[in-house]
């Protein structure tokens, strides 16, 4: 559980690199974590609590952290300083460090011992799609943020436009799809325009996987 909370805590960096995320965050965060807000009963009762538990514990962490520091001039530096711990596990004061003495079998003093976290084109596509279409993406913070990440799991720096226009391009199929559901566009024509863009999609997730990218939905 260890590795999969820190890439969530990455996911919490990611969101809240300019200001404290808010509900849309929190919601975000949540379908990244695998969070589904309908019960099924039973063992997915329990694991959607443990994963909404987590997500909560991670939010709090992770204020905490952001509230101490000092300026947004600052911000940003701090923010990937405290991706590095995350990613390397060393030990620290920042969320990792606060999280880990939480951690069943541990106690302050203790010596944090993580791995590091390895990385991956498919993680890194993962946390675009999470703030792609983001008002505040382009040439901001987030996107400057997933370069350093990108950098840091050692993929190469051609990769993120690629995945940005798989991610676009992607999108705008979905719509497309969506207003031809929504129209009064004959039968006929309806399903060659259909056929068109499952073409496309089919190439595009092609181009993703020759990336080794296996999906383009959130997964934890």
């Amino acid at each position: 559980m260890w590795d999969t909370d820190r890439y969530a805590i990455i996911a919490f960096l990611l969101l809240s690199v300019d200001e404290i995320i808010g509900a849309d965050g929190l919601e975000k965060l949540g379908r990244f974590m695998g969070i589904a807000e309908t019960k099924t009963g039973g063992d997915a009762d329990n694991r959607l609590a443990g994963l909404r538990a987590a997500r909560d514990e991670i939010v709090r962490q992770g204020n905490a952290f952001l509230e101490n520091i000092d300026g947004d001039d600052v911000r940003y530096d701090c923010v990937t300083e405290e991706l590095d711990n995350v990613i390397d596990g060393n030990e620290n004061l920042g969320i990792a460090g606060r999280w880990w003495w939480l951690m069943p079998g541990h106690a302050p003093g203790e010596t944090a011992a993580f791995g590091k976290l390895e990385g991956s084109a498919d993680r890194l596509f993962h946390y675009l799609r999470l703030v792609f279409f983001d008002e505040d993406y382009r040439g901001g913070n987030k996107k400057r943020f997933l370069k350093y990440l990108a950098k840091k799991w050692g993929i190469r720096k051609s990769i993120l436009p690629t995945l940005e226009d798989c991610a676009r391009s992607l999108d705008g199929i979905n719509r497309r799809r969506f207003e031809i559901g929504d129209s009064d566009m004959p039968h006929r024509e309806a399903v060659a325009v259909l056929a068109g863009l499952d073409a496309r999609e089919e190439s595009i997730r092609q181009k993703l996987g020759e990336l080794r990218v296996m999906g383009d939905g959130f997964k934890r």
